[in-house]
């Protein structure tokens, strides 16, 4: 089944590097390399233009607090060098606060469950931890040889992962006291090669890394326990790394990208894969996402002009296709009552899809 887009938001002048739904999933934030944060009406189809935030530098990511107060967007040169970017701007007053102290371009936020706070990751080496209402650090930034990957703040707020990486070697996950940026216990070590991506189980028990060496390891959240690792089978082995994971609302099963054109489902109590749902796609995947009603996995990826889009849905396994954009897939997300899907897109264009029916 092919799918054509409900709306698609036209305005960027460069690709689309990031996008966020609001609680209530009527809006979106999304974010280009045209040094622009634009904000957009769902049920409008249009711009909602004197929220558009314009930036020094491109724009590398977005987040929309989980209360649905604030806005946060973060950036930098990607190219030269300078100072990085980190702004909030609060919904229902209209203030916006300015982050400083990044030295490079920022290329991870993450907001709090909570959402008083929000932790930051640059190319400067650092990570950092900043209180939304003040706009002051929360403890010393943590400094490390190599950049932050991605930040991962726990469900109670109380806890950071952090994993850095350079061009050779970050095998290591670090967790933190997210107010005073100390590290708290031993790090997660156990990969033999970078680090790609992080998530976390919906009750916020156990840490899933994936790496280029071709695993996902699972940790207990609070010990720093490695649990039972999954590895691609030897038949299907390849050096291409897996570049998204996504937990099923239950925990026990984990869906899988890889550069190597294949999705794989995880059953996490047998730490085995479900070989009956593996999927192979056309091109390269670089985004994976699971609705949050669980009846939805969706892949997305492509190459140059041949972007891939497609959502399985679980139960039945029928398959749709969504097409309309005309380069590949940089980024997916999925509204919270799981009826929207959003993507993100080298041809400059966010597009909303509506899994039900397509229209």
């Amino acid at each position: 089944m092919t799918l054509t887009p409900v709306l698609t938001l036209e305005g960027h002048k460069e690709h689309v590097r990031s996008i966020s739904y609001f609680p209530d999933s009527k809006q979106m934030i999304s974010a280009s390399m045209d040094k622009t944060a634009r904000r957009w009406d769902l049920q409008e189809g249009k711009e909602i233009e004197e929220a558009r935030d314009v930036f020094e530098q491109g724009v590398f990511a977005v987040a929309v607090s989980k209360d649905g107060r604030w806005i946060i967007t973060a950036g930098g040169d990607f190219d030269h060098g300078g100072p990085g970017e980190i702004k909030a701007y609060e919904v229902e007053t209209g203030i916006m606060k300015t982050f400083r102290g990044h030295e490079r371009m920022v290329t991870c936020i993450d907001s709090s469950t909570n959402s008083t706070l929000l932790a930051s990751g640059s190319w400067d080496g650092t990570a950092r931890v900043w209180n939304l209402d003040t706009g002051k650090l929360m403890g010393r930034p943590f400094k490390s040889e190599d950049w932050p990957g991605a930040v991962l703040f726990s469900s109670d707020s109380k806890k950071l992962a952090v994993n850095f990486k350079d061009d050779d070697i970050a095998n290591t996950v670090y967790e933190f006291d997210a107010t005073t940026l100390q590290t708290s216990g031993a790090p997660f070590e156990g990969h033999t090669k970078i680090v790609t991506g992080l998530a976390l189980s919906f009750d916020g028990a156990i840490l899933a890394s994936a790496s280029d060496d071709n695993t996902i390891k699972f940790w207990a959240f609070t010990s720093q326990m490695i649990l039972t690792p999954v590895e691609m089978s030897d038949e299907y082995y390849q050096s291409d790394n897996i570049t998204s994971i996504a937990y099923f609302p239950d925990g026990k099963q984990m869906f899988s990208g890889s550069s190597d054109k294949i999705t794989r489902r995880w059953d996490l109590e047998s730490g085995k894969e479900i070989e009956e749902a593996r999927d192979v796609c056309e091109e390269e995947i670089t985004a994976v996402a699971v609705s949050r009603d669980g009846r939805w996995v969706i892949t997305g990826g492509g190459r140059g002009k041949r972007p891939e889009l497609k959502a399985c849905e679980v139960e039945t396994g029928m398959v749709k296709r969504f097409e309309g954009h005309s380069r590949s897939i940089i980024c997916i997300d999925i509204s919270a009552d799981s009826t929207l899907l959003a993507s993100g897109s080298y041809d400059s264009t966010a597009r909303i899809w509506n899994l039900e029916t397509g229209k």
